[in-house]
């Protein structure tokens, strides 16, 4: 996701809570909690666990580096789409940029 997505997702969200007619500090809360959500949905590690969808991936991650002591690195992953056949797991979401989690 570069830095250009992220502009225009949260102009989308600043043009939506303005329509509303609210103040700028209060549109600029809800520009900062849509965007926490965007996040949540597009950025794996934070992303809830698929086996505990009470941690996120990262807090997951954290808990598995205080139990082996080890630094753990997430290098790839497979997307997985609900309503569609197979594992999309392309060379082009090496880089974060799908959704879901393989485990």
């Amino acid at each position: 996701m570069t830095v250009e997505d992220l502009e225009r997702e949260k102009e989308i969200y600043r043009a939506q809570a303005a329509a509303t007619g609210k103040p700028a500090p209060v549109i600029e809360k809800i520009v900062d909690g849509k965007m926490a959500k965007f996040y949540e949905e597009v950025c794996l590690l934070d992303q809830p666990f698929i086996k505990d969808q009470a941690i996120s991936v990262k807090e997951l991650i954290a808990q598995k580096v205080g139990k082996l002591g080890e630094n753990i690195t997430v290098r790839r992953f497979c997307a997985v789409q609900g309503g569609r056949d197979g594992l999309d797991c392309g060379a082009d979401q090496a880089g974060g940029n799908s959704r879901g989690v393989s485990v």
